[in-house]
């Protein structure tokens, strides 16, 4: 009788054992997953962040020059000047243009 419960013991702390191994592998398996998750989010993020900084490089000249212009002062030098609206226009359409062109040559 003593034999047979030496055996059945044995075999169960076996089992046991195989169980735990088999448990810290999953857990192992599991990190690894949550890692890469965490790796691709931050990968997305960074790509959201790269195209936000670059919509704000345009428009933050732009939003500068309007907010300047866009004052009701009458002493604005450049208000007497009957096509400075255009002018205007212009200097920021080449503004962004440049802007653009910059960020699509460093890619």
């Amino acid at each position: 009788m003593k034999v047979f419960n030496n055996k059945y013991f044995n075999e169960l702390k076996e089992q046991i054992n195989n169980l735990i191994t088999n448990i810290d592998f999953e857990l192992q398996e599991l990190e690894s997953k949550i890692k890469l998750i965490f790796s691709i989010q931050g990968h997305l993020l960074n790509e959201v962040t790269k195209t936000l900084t670059i919509l704000s490089e345009v428009f933050i000249p732009l939003t500068f020059l309007a907010g300047i212009y866009g004052m009701n002062f009458e002493n604005i030098p450049e208000l007497k000047y009957q096509n400075w609206y255009f002018i205007l226009l212009g200097i920021m359409f080449v503004i962004a243009l440049e802007n653009i062109w910059y960020f699509k040559r460093k890619n």
